[in-house]
């Protein structure tokens, strides 16, 4: 919790004033001479939004979050939690990362605090094969029985045509055009959501919203960089989901249709990979935007 500094303010004072009061008497600076983030004073104003694109390792990274910032700070809204729309904003002050299976722009709008937004990407191939292991196992997943009892080439013809968004460019479509909404704080429908998001557009909002745009091979450097900005030295990175994985193979035919289905993904994983060395590096000052 910030400390104000106990001054005798004027009666009255003008805008002007005001604005140099705010300048002369504004809290210490975020970020330390060592570089390091205080963490409270950074949460007071901004908020970490973790987009989390179903198997990219989101559950380690969650999970390692609440070691770095604190269970009862972190919210994940996967498991049917609430919307931050329905919390009361006592409850939205807490929360110092939002994480959850939805889009950029789409559920943070209630906390009014500026956004900081963090990613887990993975080859899109290898990220349909693993879904569909998880599904196919999870008798409990709402997808199970649509196409979690098919063989993996029929599961993929089934989202391509009735979810395409799981299969097509899962990364560059959270960036696709929104209609306008009267209502401030929920964002507008999707339109053509089946029409592909380009590159360069979901390039564009990233370089100016995420910090970190985290290959899934790089997910230790990212969760060790981020304890490295708020102050604390995390030796080993522990995983989650960790045992013999499963090994499904699919037909040339549908990897090509992969492939084809994803190239703007494709090319948004590979300029941010070429990216994330200098990325982290430069995280205390990518998380002030």
């Amino acid at each position: 919790m910030l400390t104000q500094t106990d001054t005798a303010a004027p009666a009255r004072t003008g805008r002007k004033s005001q604005g140099i009061l705010r300048k002369v008497f504004q809290p210490k600076s975020i970020l330390s001479s060592d570089g390091e983030l205080d963490m409270r004073r950074y949460f007071s104003r901004y908020l970490l939004v973790h987009t989390h694109i179903a198997k990219t390792g989101g559950s380690t990274f969650v999970t390692q979050l609440r070691g770095i910032l604190g269970d009862e700070h972190v919210y994940d809204m996967r498991g049917g939690f609430a919307a931050p729309i329905k919390l009361p904003r006592e409850d939205l002050a807490k929360i110092w990362c939002l994480s959850g299976h939805f889009w950029y722009d789409t559920q943070e709008r209630p906390i009014a605090r500026r956004k900081r937004y963090l990613v887990n990407v993975r080859d899109p191939v290898d990220r349909f094969v693993s879904l569909y292991n998880y599904v196919a196992a999870a008798k409990g997943h709402p997808g199970h029985n649509k196409y979690g009892v098919l063989d993996i080439d029929s599961a993929f013809q089934y989202l391509k045509h009735h979810t395409p968004n799981q299969v097509s460019n899962a990364v560059c479509q959270m960036f696709g055009e929104r209609a306008f909404s009267p209502r401030p704080r929920r964002p507008g429908r999707v339109i053509n959501r089946e029409a592909p998001v380009s590159f360069e557009q979901a390039k564009d909002i990233m370089e100016k919203h995420y910090a970190l745009v985290i290959p899934m091979k790089r997910l230790d450097d990212a969760i060790q960089g981020l304890g490295k900005a708020f102050g604390l030295e995390i030796p080993v990175v522990p995983h989650e989901n960790i045992g013999t994985k499963k090994v499904t193979a699919i037909s040339e035919e549908t990897r090509q249709e992969l492939l084809e289905m994803n190239k703007e993904d494709y090319k948004l994983i590979a300029h941010f990979d070429g990216l994330f060395d200098q990325h982290l590096k430069d995280l205390p000052a990518r998380l002030l935007g």
